[in-house]
């Protein structure tokens, strides 16, 4: 009897386990949370994506498309596409019901392999024959957006590529884009003979205007207008000269109240033909742009002075040959902020006599205002003024350069809690002299006095990085005309638009960092070892030279015949030589050794750690679980 009750016991007891376990995943399945405990957030979204997912009002599917096979893949893409499915998920979770996930797996020649090729995923050729597929189509209603291929070197901008999807989904018709220029970006509008006779130059568009059709709405703003159009999504500035202050509080008035805004002054822009002068009228011609009022307004300024800088000094043609001129820079990678969206990636830039951005704020003016450098110039650089930029020649710019050891700032992003530079409200008209009499004098209409929340404006210290002579080569295929670009400069423009067309949601998602982290203790081992090793490198360098400097020595005091045979002093010194460079090596040979050990004992380390830390903790608790139950009993 005992037997059977035990047995009961023992069955009732395995049945309640069972039944516990279930309604613990039944309730997982409803009633769950997770948490983060990366230290970038990586698997959290952002408050700009929990923002973009709030104003959905159209059900989305996303369709995450993914080839099977995967044995000639690397395994970075591999463990990336699962990085890209969680956060995926996470768009799902925080809809509401709103966005639906399919997972596609491809199989070669099938038809879902058919359908990714004419949504235009990109299809990555394999050794095998096959093609390797791994992107998204998001949908809604008749609208669809495409991520042909996600790129492992773009994780940090994942979570931004996934929001610009959705956020394209929910615009109806090309975002608008206004160009308010001294310059004809647009096209002079005159024929050929006309704008040569009055210095307008090309007639047709910039290139720029091209690319941006292909996207944008775009539509000339007249400077000398009162108001700008509505419904803009961006405003681009381009040289503004001596606007009006009736076109300033516009432009004023329209960032405060959320508009996106870009704008390229230029201490000495070339593309500017507009004013006379020269070294003949013994003045220099007024080539520059500048907007004081509202960059005071901003907390910045810019220098009215053109940089030089001698690491990016581009080779120019000139009468005494090709020269380096240090007032036309190439901005590499390094010089390029990579964390930021509209710059990541670029590494090519080219500067033509550009100002540069300086703060100039209060403590009080910089409170909820940030200022992010986006292209900045070697630390190698200092400025010159304008006259001596105008009669200094390449050979002697070069030669008289002297470094302030400073970065300075070609574009800036200002982002965050904005004043108004026209705190007394819209400014006066001016009376004309037929005007009729007027009656009591009105008082000035009051507008936004800052932000109504955070803005952003971006601001380049150049204007002729974006003419067609600095960015672009022209050629003539069958009376077509092909773009070729000679560098970044379209494609930075381009990213720029892009993302400031977006909300301002899109806008405030940055970097968030990559998955993989690398071991940071390893790769500060492997510097140490490195600087260890250059320095004895270095030294067994000396050592060579001084050699061949007694060597030398010796062997000019020799005579006659004796200068075809080695002297003893000669013998004595290679011989002291290799058995110097014998101990180097053998040094060096110990300090990589040295590195292999203390890698490799790092590496034990964590792998004891990883092996028995977690067992380790369970048990402790288990034991500490254990010691207070029996605790608890005896009393």
């Amino acid at each position: 009897m005992r037997n059977n009750q035990r047995w009961t016991r023992s069955l009732g007891g395995l049945v309640l386990i069972f039944v516990m376990i279930v309604a613990v995943n039944l309730m997982g399945a409803y009633f769950y949370t997770r948490a983060d405990f990366t230290e970038e957030g990586l698997y959290t979204l952002s408050q700009g994506s929990r923002k973009i997912v709030a104003e959905l009002r159209e059900p989305v599917r996303l369709q995450f498309f993914q080839s099977k096979t995967t044995e000639m893949v690397s395994p970075r893409v591999v463990n990336y596409a699962r990085r890209v499915v969680e956060l995926l998920e996470e768009y799902v979770q925080a809809s509401d019901g709103f966005v639906d996930l399919d997972i596609v797996r491809l199989e070669p020649d099938s038809d879902e392999e058919e359908w990714a090729s004419k949504y235009g995923l990109q299809a990555v050729p394999l050794p095998t024959g096959d093609s390797f597929y791994f992107g998204m189509v998001a949908t809604q209603l008749d609208r669809e957006a495409v991520i042909p291929f996600f790129d492992p070197s773009r994780e940090e901008f994942l979570e931004y590529d996934i929001d610009q999807a959705l956020y394209k989904l929910m615009q109806e018709e090309k975002p608008r884009v206004g160009i308010l220029s001294s310059l004809p970006v647009l096209g002079s509008g005159l024929p050929p003979e006309i704008a040569a006779m009055q210095g307008r130059g090309k007639t047709e568009s910039w290139a720029l205007v091209d690319q941006l059709k292909e996207t944008y709405q775009v539509e000339n703003v007249d400077a000398v207008a009162k108001n700008l159009p509505k419904d803009l999504d961006l405003l681009l500035v381009i040289h503004p000269k001596k606007l009006e202050d009736s076109m300033l509080y516009a432009i004023d008035q329209y960032v405060l109240g959320g508009g996106k805004l870009v704008v390229l002054v230029d201490p000495s822009c070339r593309a500017d033909n507009s004013s006379p002068g020269g070294l003949r009228q013994g003045r220099l011609p007024d080539r520059s742009s500048d907007l004081p009022k509202l960059f005071k307004a901003w907390g910045v300024k810019m220098e009215p002075k053109i940089v030089s800088d001698i690491d990016g000094a581009l080779m120019v043609n000139t009468q005494q040959g090709r020269l380096n001129y240090p007032l036309w820079i190439q901005v590499g990678k390094k010089g390029v902020s990579q964390d930021e969206l509209v710059t990541h990636g670029l590494e090519n830039l080219n500067f033509i006599e550009a100002g540069h951005f300086v703060a100039e704020a209060s403590e009080e003016g910089k409170k909820g205002v940030e200022i992010t450098p986006l292209v900045r110039s070697s630390t190698n650089a200092t400025t010159v003024d304008l006259y001596r930029a105008m009669l200094g020649d390449p050979l002697t710019l070069a030669r008289e350069h002297k470094s302030d050891g400073k970065q300075l700032d070609l574009a800036i992003r200002i982002s965050g809690q904005l004043k108004t530079a026209f705190p007394e409200g819209r400014p006066q008209e001016k009376e004309e002299d037929s005007a009729p009499e007027k009656g009591p004098e009105a008082k000035p209409e009051e507008g936004l006095r800052e932000s109504k929340g955070e803005v952003t404006v971006i601001l380049f210290a150049d204007v002729d990085w974006l003419t067609d002579d600095f960015s672009i080569q022209t050629s003539n295929f069958f009376g077509r005309r092909v773009l070729q670009p000679l560098n970044d400069n379209l494609s930075l423009l381009m990213n720029v638009t892009e993302v400031m067309t977006g909300s301002q949601a899109l806008i405030s998602v940055r970097s968030r960092g990559k998955s993989a982290r690398p071991f940071d203790r390893v790769i500060e081992l492997k510097k140490q070892a490195q600087k260890k090793w250059q320095k004895q490198e270095q030294e067994l360098t000396a050592k060579l030279q001084e050699l061949q400097r007694k060597l030398s020595d010796l062997q000019q005091k020799k005579k006659g015949m004796s200068k075809l045979y080695m002297s003893p002093e000669q013998q004595k010194e290679i011989r002291r030589f290799r058995e110097e460079q014998r101990l180097t090596k053998r040094k060096r040979r110990e300090v990589r050794s040295h590195l292999r050990r203390e890698i490799e004992a790092l590496g034990n380390r964590l792998a004891v750690a990883n092996l028995f830390g977690m067992p380790f903790l369970i048990a402790m608790a288990g034991l500490i679980f254990a010691w207070y139950k029996r605790k608890k009993l005896r009393s």
